[in-house]
């Protein structure tokens, strides 16, 4: 290992160290000092060690690329059975288990480790759970807690500024009362035009890639592309947010056995938490109110649009459409073909394209990242990072189709006065200033970074992550793109290689 990784350990283990000896001396236990010390460092070694372990199974486990196929599904009893009775449960009722490899080598780990010495893996496993739940809610208690925390971040992300009281309590009241605060945003900034016109857009895209489907693609077989429509067809499209929203009494009644008292805030936490467990289900229905992200859950066949994502400069119904459809109709489109590209993932000629698009950006990387000796550039996954290359490049192209025909439904629209740009180039910069992000490239040895985006982007280890030069890479592959700017052949904004499959 680096020393950089040997650095963050000793960081993380000074961490829950500094909280134990906090959680020890609040105890108030009958021990010597050398006691009290001896049971802080077999606390740290134990947390640390499981956590370890975690870490491993979870990193050798595979997750399946479709947990909810019908074959992937198994009874309450066969789960039980498979982890010898850990997950408590019997019924035959059937269920989807996204992390059955994860679950089932944890499970033979604990097994295997009962069996050896079960003392003292019951001891880790304690002190393991203890310290997973003192982090939890360090940052809730007091300021000797807090701190720890803060530490711990400046320490290993080079943190210098924390958010201040009052944005750390509004991070908490959306977590917690997220319907309450997501009915005061639409109350106070949403119409009724606001959310037709964005349906209006939404049917649109829907339709441009149902057209796509039934006429130009070539590269589903006839059963995958029936699937693929049927799917669209069936979807339903939660666009803003439910009426519901708006009548204040049905929002009372959600939270009526809610208490609060300003002089016990934990107390209050732990009664969030009574209604955070209530509503959890609802998730994905009630999908958060403020976000700034369109969704499509494929289980339950729906796209949903919250009303964060509706607001300028993303969008807004007084605007133009080629700036509507532009950000939020590509944005749209990208979840839309998310939704169908699934169906014919496995197929020959989607395995050729998508050859095709990594070895067009096998040189592609990102950065220079870092200052000095740590200045480096990270070379782009293109195996791991293709799929949402073909949703970000087909979703502006379906955006960019269902304009054209919005165009034509209506007789389009004006030019901005003394606007240098035209309608199809403003198009796409819209689509552009959406997606782009201003980004700190001063990291630490961990790779963190600061980054402000119109629409929140997801970096980590995550299929969705935003890589650098997206935008670019995205417009490239559009000859519509080319067309409106006039790029000539050897362009940089043309890609060596098309590699379309919308």
């Amino acid at each position: 290992m680096s020393f950089f990784v040997f650095q963050y350990i000793d960081d993380y283990k000074t961490f829950i160290r500094t909280v134990g000896s906090l959680l020890l001396r609040d105890a108030s236990p009958n021990a010597t000092d050398e006691e009290k010390t001896s049971r802080v460092e077999q606390f740290v070694n134990d947390a640390f060690e499981v956590e370890s372990k975690i870490v491993d199974v979870k990193a050798s486990s595979m997750r399946h690329p479709n947990p909810f196929a019908p074959e992937e599904r198994m009874t309450l009893q066969q789960l039980s059975d498979q982890t010898s009775g850990a997950a408590a449960v019997d019924g035959s009722t059937p269920v989807v288990v996204p992390e059955k490899a994860y679950l089932l080598n944890l499970t033979n780990w604990i097994k295997d480790e009962m069996a050896a010495e079960a003392k003292t893996i019951k001891r880790k496993l304690n002190n393991y759970i203890v310290w997973r739940l003192a982090h939890r809610y360090a940052q809730d208690l007091s300021w000797e807690y807090t701190t720890a925390g803060q530490q711990f971040e400046m320490d290993i992300l080079g943190a210098k500024l924390f958010p201040s009281t009052w944005w750390y309590c509004v991070t908490k009241l959306e977590v917690f009362m997220h319907e309450a605060m997501g009915a005061m945003l639409v109350r106070e900034h949403f119409g009724e035009a606001n959310k037709r016109k964005a349906h209006e857009i939404t049917d649109h895209v829907k339709t441009a890639l149902m057209e796509s489907l039934s006429s130009t693609l070539h590269w589903m077989s006839v059963e995958s592309r029936n699937k693929a429509e049927q799917k669209l067809l069936d979807s339903i499209m939660k666009i803003g947010y439910p009426d519901y929203m708006m009548r204040e009494d049905t929002l009372n009644m959600k939270f009526a056995t809610f208490t609060v008292n300003q002089d016990t805030y934990f107390q209050n936490l732990l009664s969030s938490n009574k209604v955070l467990q209530k509503y959890i289900n609802e998730q994905f229905t009630n999908f958060g109110k403020n976000s700034q992200r369109a969704l499509y859950y494929s289980p339950w066949k729906e796209l949903i649009v919250p009303a964060g994502l509706l607001q300028f400069p993303i969008y807004d119904h007084t605007s133009p459409n080629y700036m509507n459809f532009g950000s939020m109709g590509s944005i749209v489109g990208t979840a839309l073909v998310h939704a169908v590209d699934a169906e014919g993932e496995e197929e020959q000629e989607y395995q050729r394209v998508r050859q095709c698009m990594v070895d067009a950006y096998s040189d592609a990387v990102q950065g220079p990242f870092g200052q000095g000796p740590l200045s480096a550039k990270i070379k782009v996954d293109m195996m791991y990072y293709t799929p949402q290359a073909f949703r970000d490049s087909s979703g502006v192209k379906l955006a960019y189709q269902a304009y054209k025909d919005w165009m034509a439904e209506t007789g389009g629209e004006k030019r901005m006065p003394g606007a240098a740009w035209t309608n199809e180039q403003s198009f796409f910069v819209a689509f552009a200033q959406v997606i782009c992000c201003w980004v700190d490239e001063t990291v630490t040895p961990y790779g963190s970074q600061s980054s402000h985006c119109i629409k929140h982007s997801y970096l980590g280890n995550s299929r969705h992550r935003k890589t650098y030069g997206e935008v670019n890479r995205a417009l490239a592959q559009l000859k519509e793109f080319q067309e409106a700017f006039q790029c000539d052949s050897g362009a940089k904004m043309v890609a060596p290689s098309r590699c379309q499959l919308y």
